[in-house]
């Protein structure tokens, strides 16, 4: 399957996610106003140096998610912000077209899994999780539409996700994090 790549700077798409995301270069708009177009998924990635401009395969990190644009608004700049919903993740394969925007080859990766849902330690740890994200809302400016989303946050795939696109922890992180299968085992290291 191939599919048009949004490469993103300094931020991190995760499952279940639902993110705000400003689009300003030329290839990435088009890319939004296609997918917007034809109502087609995408492919989102975190760039490794978020300086680069054009960036190649090799300036990307391999994992990343397949994502739905929900929503688009046209700024008076010129740029755009789209809300994407991440819905799975997947791997780059190989890019088979830069123009006018990057086009890959993905391979989807294995649905992620945890034995530990059911557990006082799981439930403990999604309370810690809450707790910490409550605690970042109400330090950063209208948190409060945030403090809404958390109190709402159920299952513990979504919430653990939540966190891990959220967390103010360095990009490199946020790609062991997504790269990691077991839900526990990323919430723990979100939190630590």
């Amino acid at each position: 399957s191939v599919l048009p790549l949004l490469p993103l700077r300094n931020m991190m798409l995760f499952p279940g996610v639902i993110m705000p995301v400003s689009i300003g270069r030329e290839s990435s708009k088009k890319l939004i106003e296609e997918a917007v177009e034809h109502s087609s998924m995408i492919a989102v990635c975190a760039q490794i140096d978020a300086k680069v401009e054009n960036p190649r395969q090799d300036d990307i990190y391999r994992t990343g998610v397949v994502a739905q644009v929900l929503k688009t608004f046209k700024m008076p700049d010129g740029s755009y912000t789209a809300i994407l919903h991440g819905k799975g993740r997947m791997d780059i394969d190989m890019v088979v077209d830069y123009e006018p925007f990057i086009r890959v080859t993905y391979s989807r990766r294995e649905k992620e899994t945890s034995d530990d849902e059911n557990t006082p330690e799981f439930n403990a740890m999604i309370d810690e999780i809450k707790e910490t994200l409550n605690r970042l809302n109400n330090e950063i400016a209208g948190g409060m539409s945030a403090v809404f989303t958390t109190d709402n946050l159920r299952r513990g795939a979504t919430t653990v996700n939540y966190i891990a696109a959220h967390a103010p922890i360095p990009l490199a992180k946020k790609y062991e994090l997504l790269c990691m299968n077991d839900i526990y085992e990323r919430g723990m290291m979100a939190i630590r």
